[in-house]
């Protein structure tokens, strides 16, 4: 009944109902984790050297001063191989050829302990839970955190000649006088916000050095026969009609990169690449001209140009065509 106290009490019975879903602490996860790494290194004589390595944890590891919340939530692998050779040293030795090679590959793994969708739910039970192989795939694809790096270079590849003859003075358009270099890179990653990320550069270069092997002439040496030092000026005087050496260096290096965005949601948005693209091609011309043995000249030019690629993937032949139209006209100069 109303009282003066509970003004607002109509006088009938009420009924309340609450729910508390499994609300309880029971203790902490305390499972153990474990970590290892290992690493291997191979030399082949002169040949080159194989260089292996990789490491691991799951999850629960962490430092012994770490609390519970600080630890390692993932299984994570990692490898990597790589090698340098120099390859010259299996062909014949008169040849004199310089081919050093390196080769290398990097993957890393990370399965998360957790669903990054659904949180509460462990990543093992999610997988468990998929109807056939291709959604189990599915599935990790969207969950793992995934990197991997390819690498291939050649540096600085010559051709020198038999070292057991004696040097002689090479013609211009001797194969001795070039070198040429090439490296290529790929980083590929996915994680659960980005669907792919692949970053792809090429470098390649030509260079090409000429050296010039003059005496000078001394055109009044032989004529002028007095010692003193009032004609040593003229007597000394000296000339060389050629340059001492002429270089010239091209380096093309070509970068692209594709990144594709995830759709988290389960609506029909359709999300499209987007690309960085870096194509750049510089020439560097270099002579150094001796005039006499006190007095030399020196004259060096670099010219920078792009090469304006069409966006996106270059994957039809209109696309093709406008690229090498652009390569062939030496790009734009900058």
């Amino acid at each position: 009944k109303k009282t003066s106290q509970t003004p607002a009490d109509d006088g009938l019975a009420k009924c309340t109902e609450v729910w508390f879903n499994e609300l309880r602490m029971v203790g902490l996860n305390e499972s153990a984790g474990y970590a290892a790494s290992g690493k291997v290194a191979i030399q082949l004589a002169d040949l080159g050297t194989v260089n292996l390595g990789g490491t691991m944890h799951t999850a629960g590891y962490g430092n012994i001063d770490q609390k519970l919340n600080q630890r390692f939530r993932d299984n994570y692998y990692q490898y990597n191989a790589s090698t340098n050779l120099n390859m010259g040293k299996l062909m014949p030795r008169k040849w004199g050829v310089q081919l050093p090679v390196y080769v290398g590959y990097s993957e890393n793994i990370s399965n998360p302990q957790y669903d990054p969708y659904d949180l509460d739910v462990k990543y093992k039970d999610k997988l468990n839970s998929a109807r056939d192989g291709a959604q189990r795939d599915s599935m990790r694809k969207v969950a793992q955190d995934y990197t991997s790096i390819t690498s291939f270079n050649l540096s600085n590849v010559r051709v020198l000649g038999n070292p057991e003859k004696q040097a002689k003075q090479t013609m211009p358009w001797s194969v001795k006088n070039f070198d040429i270099s090439y490296a290529y890179n790929r980083q590929f990653k996915r994680n659960p916000i980005i669907k792919s990320d692949e970053l792809l550069n090429h470098k390649i270069g030509l260079g090409y050095t000429y050296n010039i092997k003059a005496r000078p002439i001394e055109p009044f040496k032989n004529i002028i026969k007095s010692k003193s030092k009032w004609w040593a000026l003229l007597k000394d005087f000296n000339l060389n009609l050629l340059p001492a050496n002429f270089t010239f260096r091209t380096d093309l290096n070509k970068i692209m990169n594709e990144t594709l965005v995830r759709n988290v949601t389960d609506g029909p948005v359709s999300i499209q690449p987007t690309y960085y693209k870096n194509f750049t091609w510089s020439r560097i011309y270099e002579t150094r001209w001796e005039l006499t043995r006190s007095l030399s000249f020196s004259y060096r030019a670099t010219n920078n140009s792009r090469i304006d690629e069409p966006y996106g993937r270059i994957d039809n032949q209109a696309k093709k065509d406008s690229l090498w139209n652009r390569i062939w006209s030496f790009g734009r100069n900058t």
